[in-house]
């Protein structure tokens, strides 16, 4: 039975063209990512308008590209920490909503 020290050695190191080779074969098979049916990403919908998702209603004020700036107007759903969710928000982008 051969060491884990000894296997380290039978290892081929990685060459520039391989990698090259490996980034080229990722970008050219990329995710095409699409919201469920009836609904969008968040970062499709114009800035202002009013959207609903998973128990809670709110206005979009800003999207980046990694983050969209939402104000929570209302929760749905039983507990009792409705005042944590209201208020200015940051979530992502591609979280699928239903525009109102």
């Amino acid at each position: 039975m051969k060491s884990i020290k000894s296997r380290e050695f039978l290892r081929k190191p990685i060459t520039h063209r391989r990698i090259n080779s490996l980034v080229k074969k990722a970008l050219q098979n990329s995710i095409d990512v699409r919201p469920a049916e009836g609904k969008v990403f968040l970062k499709d919908i114009p800035i202002g308008s009013l959207f609903t998702t998973s128990g809670i209603k709110g206005i979009l004020l800003d999207v980046s590209i990694c983050s969209a700036k939402v104000v929570i107007t209302e929760k749905y759903g039983n507990g009792n920490d409705d005042t944590f969710y209201l208020g200015k928000r940051l979530i992502a982008p591609q979280t699928e909503v239903e525009k109102l």
